[in-house]
This record gives structure tokens, sequence and C-alpha cells, in this order.
């Protein structure tokens, strides 16, 4: 384990656990964008529908006022065909992926704390590194498994 934290504490380790949370974030930020695009087709696709349902009423109510028989009711759905969704497993995954690097971080982080302020011996250290791993591999997993079970 002090060989794995040595390795985590090298710069090149930091900052490639930074450029992954950067990678993370974009990704997010992509997912998000798709997001609000969705949102954008769809806002204009109902109101577009709206607009349809408004005309078709004014133009049956002349239509009645001439004495001649409304327009036949036609199928809304087949005219105006729904936007479709963007994936949210690839949201999910991303954010996952960002807080996985966000929480390895925080115990880097904490294990640097924790380091400077007790000055560890090397066996205490190896102990409470495997808790602190075991702890957020578990808790990763249970998160992971009912995010899962949630979507499918």
């Amino acid at each position: 384990m002090f060989i794995v934290i040595k390795r985590i504490c090298r710069s090149s380790s930091l900052e490639r656990q930074l450029h992954l949370l950067m990678s993370s974030v974009d990704e997010v930020t992509q997912e998000g964008g798709k997001f609000v695009q969705y949102q954008r087709a769809a806002a204009k696709h109902h109101q577009n529908k709206l607009l349809h349902l408004q005309r078709r009423a004014t133009e049956n109510s002349a239509r009645t006022q001439r004495g001649e028989p409304p327009l036949p009711d036609e199928d809304i759905n087949k005219l105006f065909k729904p936007v479709p969704q963007p994936p949210r497993m690839d949201a999910l995954l991303a954010a996952g992926r960002c807080a996985f690097h966000v929480k390895l971080l925080q115990m880097f982080a904490k294990f640097l704390l924790h380091w400077q302020k007790n000055k560890m011996k090397s066996s205490t250290f190896h102990v409470w590194w495997k808790r602190v791993l075991l702890d957020r591999a578990r808790e990763f997993l249970s998160v992971s498994s009912t995010l899962l079970h949630r979507i499918l």
C-alpha cells in the first residue's frame, strides 16, 4: 500500500488524476448541453403543436360561421412526432467518474493531512490506508449497483 501512496504522491500521478477529473467534468458539461438542446427542441415542438391546435380551432370556428362542416379530427401525434430524449446513461456514467476522481483526490488530501498531523509509521499507515480504500470501494460499488438497478 505504501508503494501505491508513493505513486499517488508523485506530481505526475496527481496531475493525471486532475486531468481525468477535468475530462470527466467536460463530459458532464457536454451531457448538460445535450439536455439543454433537448429541452429547447421539446419546448419548440410543444409550441408548434399548440399553435397548430389554435389555428385549427380558429379555422373550425370560421367554417361553422360560414355554415361549412368543421375539419375532421386528426391524430396530432402523427403530425408532430415527439422529440427523442438524449440517453441518460452517458450522463450518469460521466457524473459517476467525476465523483470517483473527486473522492480519490479527497482521500489523498485527507491522507496527507492525517500523515502530516500524526507522522504515521509505515505499518500503521498500511492498516489505515487499506481500511480507507476498502470503505471507498464498498461505497462506490453500492452506489453504482443502486444506480444501475434504478436504470434497468
